[in-house]
């Protein structure tokens, strides 16, 4: 028995292997399972111990955050947003406020809302919004997603504001390492406006609170982990689907080839299932906005 033999016991149907390849026994299928659990504990583990080695990764920084906001503006005929201190202050003591208090909404359980970390900073204004985003990999696709919303579009592209600041804080919301950014916008009073309004992201509100922004340079400069986590995971992930295609495709092959009769097994519906788990896998992102 050499390799040839091997492989053909392995990858496809054979009488030692009762016509089915041996890679796609319940047996092998069980283990398959186990080694993804053991992986996926391994690599928490390790992300547990050291998160420098193995951890979340983000290059989010404020001013590519304010450079792409400030495009999509004056893409759309509006003028850029000036960044603002008191606002960027603001901003950051609103993500601080939600990880102490374990929440992810515009409004907290106690019932603050965006406006008061902006008044909070002095920042008397006339019209305030606020957007939010967490854990994505990069500043473009947290203002894409921003973009693609409706109702933060709206607050990002809203011609009434004229500064705006942001925040790029980690911590552990609702039991996830958690890197938040909080975008605040508005107008102080004095300021002249085509309107008032309020939107919250959207969240805003006139004359009683403002939008977020990007704090401090300790918020904007963050340390990058050897590996990041949730790519590590996908690529397992991906690998161990494509794996279980390419056996079943094999095996499918030389059935339709010899005429093999089996009564259970429908190699094709399990290929267009784990072809389209690939896919979701592939695509999966880790970000979200509200």
């Amino acid at each position: 028995m050499g390799i040839k033999w091997a492989c053909r016991h392995l990858f496809t149907p054979h009488y030692s292997n009762n016509h089915r390849a041996r890679l796609l026994h319940s047996s092998s299928v069980l283990g398959y399972l186990a080694l993804f659990v053991i992986v996926q504990f391994f690599l928490n583990f390790v992300h547990s111990i050291n998160p420098n080695i193995l951890g979340y990764a983000t290059d989010v920084s404020v001013i590519e955050l304010l450079t792409e906001t400030n495009n999509q503006r004056v893409e759309h005929g509006l003028a850029p947003l000036e960044l603002n201190e008191k606002l960027s202050k603001a901003a950051h003591a609103k993500a601080e406020h939600m990880f102490a208090n374990n929440y992810w909404a515009h409004t907290a359980p106690d019932g603050s809302t965006p406006w008061v970390f902006i008044l909070g900073e002095d920042y008397e204004y006339l019209v305030a919004g606020e957007n939010l985003a967490k854990n994505f990999d990069h500043s473009t696709g947290v203002v894409d997603a921003w973009m693609n919303s409706p109702s933060h579009r709206e607050n990002l592209l809203k011609n009434d504001y004229s500064d705006i600041g942001f925040a790029i804080v980690d911590g552990v919301l609702q039991n996830e390492e958690t890197t938040l950014v909080v975008q605040m916008f508005g107008t102080e009073k004095g300021a002249k406006i085509s309107q008032i309004d309020v939107s919250v992201a959207g969240a805003s509100q006139v004359s009683e609170a403002s939008p977020e922004v990007l704090v401090n340079e300790a918020s904007s400069v963050k340390k990058r982990p050897l590996f990041d986590l949730f790519s590590v995971q996908r690529r397992v992930s991906l690998v161990m689907l494509a794996f279980l295609i390419m056996v079943l495709l094999i095996d499918g092959y030389f059935v339709f080839r010899h005429r093999t009769v089996r009564i259970a097994g429908r190699n094709w519906a399990h290929v267009i299932f784990l072809i389209s788990a690939l896919l979701i896998v592939y695509f999966a992102r880790s970000g979200a906005i509200i």
